[in-house]
């Protein structure tokens, strides 16, 4: 635990470095901090599986994963090139870099710095080199605009803005007229309260981290709100400029990390080896032996190495239950493993106020829940008015009593594991990728009120989720990719490429949940389309100069269901013509023309 000592000195910091514009109590921001590592205690201490009703110890029921200095992202088609250096978890606090890990939804990103947090929590230092004082956990899904990092990490401090001093600025201000006959550090001291509170938030907290070494740990950067998200990235930048002896360590989804603002080393948590397969298995599978026997059966082996996807497998079979025979059943088979335990834990014979809350109906209400709370409120974390809210505004089509909140919401809690409490009247998902899923089964059950574009730019791994889950996959894919190369055409003049590139994150996902494609001629003529945008941005790149964009609709075109496709509609006569300019294709197909580069073919 953080000292005493190291707690008063930071007040006196922060004291000192705030003293100029705010009014700060030593004991107050003493405190602060001190619930600050208290919570990060908590939060560190347990994970709680989708599954699961109740949390496990982080130390005792968690491995170590295998970290890299070379993430999958920038494999090289020469493998002899992709050589990787793997990195401890001890030695992360150690090294004088700072990190962002990334790595595919449920590998074990979260829990990774849970373990870290705990580490530097309960243990102290693992060397000489490992100088770090005091933990900083922030979780990204509470950034927004106006709350940003500084104002994050502001408030963990104790400082409130509302509390701005304005007797001690009209004093700063008396004293610049006297002697500043250029008015610069006047226009200066003008600029910083005019700016809301973003330029005082620095002042304090840059000073203050350098002052100290604290190791600041930021959970799930693919959360932050998408209208934050370039904010965010130039303001972490400028935190780590002005800020050089701190240690950042920082999680995203793989698929989610394409910045160029921020320069910070990359590393990659690893699929999981052999050899940790079988740690897990035995950590929590009730036969580990029948286990492993019984996965050899699932056609499904390379998705095996994801903690939480198997981690999954391991609650459906210590269930005595057969294990699915696609991914994607997985969910759905521990989704109602959870409803039914909320059936047989209450007694539903007995007459109450949740006697008609049927099994089909619990799912499609928290199935809703999940959608509104990504795609309209945009939380991943939220408070309890909130959910109360969504409650109040759909309870009666469920035909919930109006008043009935709290009681539904505490059999949620307890009786599911879906939602668990996650601090002071705040909550969540049990992890992302159920709340993605959840949201999914509501967006594919619902008519269409939003372009697939609405949803891309706001969840793209849900809209990911729904391509699979859908009745038709081949042709729910097939309107997202027309809707998008739609617009991308529109704006060919301008930056189509911005557009593609929303497809990014979903096609990377897409990847992971396997939909079960089917040779669609509406898919081949969206690929086709897309093909076009890309020939008209990149005419004829280098094969080193292949964007990621186009990299990732390759990919997906090199499917074999894709690949069949594009083969029987460009088979067809007069479909595809060649045209003046060497190397392009005419295709035209249903009153519609469009030039793709050979590249394609």
């Amino acid at each position: 635990m953080v000292s005493e000592g190291f707690l008063y000195a930071l007040s006196k910091d922060i004291a000192k470095f705030g003293s100029r514009f705010l009014k700060i109590e030593r004991d107050s921001t003493e405190q602060a901090f001190r619930n600050h590592v208290i919570w990060a205690e908590g939060w560190s201490s347990n994970i709680q599986m989708f599954g699961m009703a109740k949390p496990v110890p982080t130390e005792r029921d968690t491995i170590q994963l295998s970290i890299t200095d070379r993430p999958r992202k920038f494999y090289s088609v020469d493998k002899r090139l992709n050589s990787a250096n793997f990195i401890e978890e001890d030695d992360l606090l150690s090294m004088s870099e700072n990190f962002l890990i990334l790595g595919d939804p449920g590998c074990g990103k979260t829990t990774l710095l849970k373990r870290i947090t705990r580490s530097i929590i309960t243990k102290g230092p693992k060397s000489d080199d490992d100088k770090i004082d005091a933990p900083i956990v922030v979780l990204a899904r509470d950034l927004h605009q106006e709350n940003s990092l500084v104002h994050k990490l502001a408030s963990i401090f104790g400082v409130s803005f509302r509390d701005f001093d304005k007797s001690s600025y009209d004093e700063e201000l008396s004293k610049i007229k006297s002697i500043d006959k250029r008015n610069t550090r006047l226009r200066e001291l003008k600029n910083s309260w005019e700016s809301s509170s973003f330029i005082d938030a620095q002042n304090l907290i840059y000073p203050l981290i350098r002052a100290r070494n604290f190791a600041i740990l930021i959970d799930g950067i693919d959360e932050i709100d998408s209208n934050y998200r370039s904010s965010f990235e130039r303001n972490l930048s400028d935190f780590l400029n002005a800020c050089p002896n701190i240690k950042l360590l920082a999680t995203c989804r793989a698929g989610d990390w394409n910045s160029s603002t921020i320069s910070i080393n990359l590393l990659a948590i690893e699929a999981l080896s052999a050899d940790e397969i079988r740690e897990i298995v035995d950590l929590w599978a009730d036969d580990p032996v029948a286990f492993l026997k019984e996965i050899q059966k699932v056609p499904y082996q390379d998705v095996l190495d994801r903690p939480l996807f198997l981690t999954l497998l391991i609650i459906i079979f210590n269930q005595g239950l057969e294990l699915p025979d696609c991914p994607k059943d997985v969910y759905e088979r521990i989704t109602w493993l959870l409803i039914d335990r909320w059936d047989r834990q209450r007694d539903l014979s007995r007459k109450t106020q949740f006697s008609g809350f049927l099994s089909e109906k619990k799912l499609r209400f928290i199935s809703h829940i999940a959608f509104s709370l990504i795609f309209e409120n945009k939380e991943k974390r939220f408070k309890i008015q909130s959910l109360e809210e969504l409650y109040l505004k759909i309870s009666k089509m469920y035909r919930l009593p109006s008043g009935g909140f709290q009681d539904v919401l505490s059999e949620v809690e307890s009786h599911t594991g879906i939602i668990v409490e996650s601090g002071f009247e705040h909550y969540e998902f049990c992890h992302l990728t159920v709340q993605e899923f959840l949201a999914a089964k509501h967006l594919v059950g619902i008519p269409k009120k939003q372009s697939f574009e609405h949803y891309l730019n706001i969840s793209p791994a849900t809209l990911a989720v729904a391509t699979s889950l859908s009745a038709n996959p081949s042709e729910f894919l097939a309107q997202v990719l027309a809707e998008v190369a739609s617009h991308a055409r529109r704006r060919i003049r301008s930056n189509p490429e911005a557009i593609l590139s929303t497809l990014i994150p979903y096609l990377r996902r897409l990847e992971l949940e396997l939909p079960e494609l089917a040779t669609n001629n509406d898919l081949a003529i969206s690929l086709v389309s897309i093909f076009s945008v890309l020939t008209f941005i990149y005419p004829t790149p280098k094969r080193s100069e292949i964007s990621e964009i186009e990299s990732a609709i390759s990919k997906l075109a090199s499917h074999t269901q894709s690949s069949n496709s594009l083969a029987l509609l460009l088979r067809r006569p007069g479909v595809l013509e060649p045209t003046r300019n060497r190397g392009q294709y005419l295709v035209k197909s249903m009153g519609n023309e469009w030039i793709i580069d050979k590249r394609f073919l």
